[in-house]
């Protein structure tokens, strides 16, 4: 199902850069699926594709081209070419608990990093394998051919709408992907680039993302909670300087982020990634934000890609797009939108505790928070609540 270690966004290999920096912590994922769906029944097919998974491994060709892309941060992916990559297969444990899925990964933080997205797109392929008879899945390859095409003459219509692909995680199938983004490049001029790394080795363009959430969580285990934001913001400056610096906003509420998004850090970011809670009070927080620093907005970004439809960012554009430089990364609607009262999953895997320490995402949408531990959530709001009153 899956043949490269690539086939996964580029931003997981820019987290792993840093991650490296602070080997010898321990994290710990957990799968949710939001739906009220049982998915007990494709738990062995999921287990036998994630033991092939980490059979694979690092070609020199890969790792040269993972270097090229993010500038020579990778370096030490050469030790693992054709040797044994420092997965856990102990560390990777599929079950059904309370007759459903239950996926956990465990592991050195850096090791686990090419793990939770491979988890996302199996769970999905898996699914509609077992789900759909053939004629189906080929009836939902006609229907989703009929959407695409209509979403690229919307697309072909609006020249100024600028797409991010983004859709590895939830997609339908991996083929499906590659037709997806295939047509998307051959018949529409909006599109900039691929989050998913072979993809845009295959296709010869742009591989674009900066962050994820992992990271930000990550940093969450390893300082004070109220400091982590801030200081995985200003230790990926560091390490990146003027690259990949969009930021990631929603870890914690709006008001946190702004905070932690001083003066120094609204200067040296491009931009900020929206990914939850309204997207257009967001948009005039973060514009209000830049001219509170006397900041132009027209020099900076917003990328928004929050389950994003095609008429969802024209209408953001038609919002943001004479007051400052707006695109959007779009995954599911285009990677797993084929009609027929298909069911697209709607599943993560998040980080749920460092060092046996809890950690939380604490999102602008009450639905994407995740935290396994009641306690630590309750005082994280509080604490988050308390450090902004004064904001």
């Amino acid at each position: 199902m899956l043949t490269s270690f690539l086939d996964t966004d580029v931003y997981q290999f820019t987290m792993l850069a840093l991650a490296k920096q602070h080997s010898g912590n321990w994290v710990e994922y957990s799968f949710k699926c939001r739906n009220d769906i049982n998915l007990s029944n494709i738990a062995d097919s999921v287990r036998y594709q994630l033991s092939e998974y980490i059979k694979l491994r690092f070609t020199n060709n890969e790792v040269k081209y993972l270097n090229k892309i993010c500038y020579d941060k990778l370096s030490f992916l050469y030790e693992y070419i054709n040797n044994n990559v420092p997965f856990d297969e102990n560390g990777i444990i599929v079950s059904i608990i309370n007759n459903n899925l239950n996926i956990k990964v465990k592991g050195e933080y850096w090791t686990t990093l090419l793990l939770d997205i491979p988890v996302l797109s199996i769970v999905n392929e898996t699914f509609n394998e077992q789900l759909y008879s053939r004629k189906e899945l080929e009836d939902f390859e006609v229907k989703g051919d009929e959407l695409l095409t209509s979403k690229i003459e919307l697309l072909n219509n609006n020249p100024n709408i600028k797409l991010m692909e983004f859709g590895t995680r939830r997609r339908f199938s991996k083929e499906w992907h590659l037709h997806v983004l295939s047509r998307l490049i051959s018949e529409t001029d909006n599109i900039l680039g691929t989050s998913n790394v072979e993809l845009g080795k295959i296709f010869n363009i742009n591989v674009l993302g900066t962050m994820g959430h992992s990271i930000l969580q990550f940093y969450q285990g390893i300082n004070h909670p109220l400091d982590s934001q801030i200081k995985c913001l200003y230790d990926w400056n560091r390490l990146w300087g003027n690259n990949f610096l969009i930021a990631l906003s929603d870890i914690f509420p709006n008001n946190k982020f702004l905070k932690d998004f001083d003066e120094y850090l609204t200067k040296t970011y491009n931009g900020v990634r929206h990914d939850s809670g309204d997207p257009i009070k967001w948009g005039y927080e973060i514009l209000n934000h830049y001219k509170k620093y006397g900041i132009d907005p027209k020099t900076k970004s917003m990328v928004f890609s929050n389950s994003l439809s095609i008429p969802d960012c024209i209408k953001l554009y038609e919002e943001f797009g004479n007051k400052i430089n707006v695109s959007f990364g779009v995954g599911t609607n285009l990677t797993n939108d084929v009609g027929l009262n298909h069911t697209i999953l709607n599943i993560v895997m998040k980080i749920t505790s460092v060092n046996g320490r809890p950690v939380s995402k604490i999102s602008n949408d009450i639905g994407k928070s995740m935290c396994e531990n009641k306690k630590y959530q309750e005082y994280l709001l509080n604490a988050l609540e308390e450090d902004v009153k004064n904001v």
